[in-house]
């Protein structure tokens, strides 16, 4: 791919084989089947993310397309939600993502991810067709611009349920 942002620099991979991303996504591409990508923290797994998950893999099977997650780094969890935080490594919540089984591939996001410049290679280079949020992700209008790049939508796919908050399960 052109620029800087390969696949084996985004994912820090040091040998000379093909990703396993880029293996799920030149599948999906192949049998002309769309994207869908979601992000997030997902720190102690609980049924807010489960229900998020579940309404995004049905949506994306009823396209029948592709589910790729990004779980966000240890390092920049740090940077979110402050000291003490992840409770969870992001391998662990990268294996509860996997252990669900509603993606088709779960990776790990860099930790250098806070401008949208870093958003945007990211974009660029899934090519999602829709980037399922649920109610409350934070900065929409700047998501929805960021996939008309690669002529896709931003869809909300799950009302934001207060019940459920890895903060409140911590206090």
């Amino acid at each position: 791919m052109p620029g800087v942002f390969t696949l084996k620099l985004f994912y820090t991979m040091n040998s000379s084989a093909t990703h396993p991303l880029d293996q799920v996504l030149a599948s999906c591409r192949q049998d002309d089947r769309p994207i869908g990508l979601v992000t997030g923290v997902f720190d102690l797994l609980h049924q807010g993310h489960l229900q998020f998950l579940n309404q995004a893999s049905i949506k994306m099977r009823e396209l029948g397309g592709c589910l790729i997650v990004g779980v966000e780094s240890d390092v920049r969890v740090r940077k979110l939600k402050g000291k003490g935080r992840p409770i969870e490594s992001q391998e662990q919540r990268k294996s509860q993502m996997e252990a669900t089984r509603l993606a088709d591939f779960v990776f790990i996001l860099p930790e250098k991810f806070d401008a949208e410049s870093d958003h945007l290679q990211l974009i660029k280079m899934i090519k999602p067709k829709i980037l399922l949020v649920s109610q409350h992700t934070p900065f929409l209008d700047r998501k929805k611009k960021l996939m008309q790049t690669v002529g896709g939508l931003v869809e909300v796919v799950c009302q934001r349920d207060p019940r459920f908050s890895t903060t409140k399960m911590i206090k």
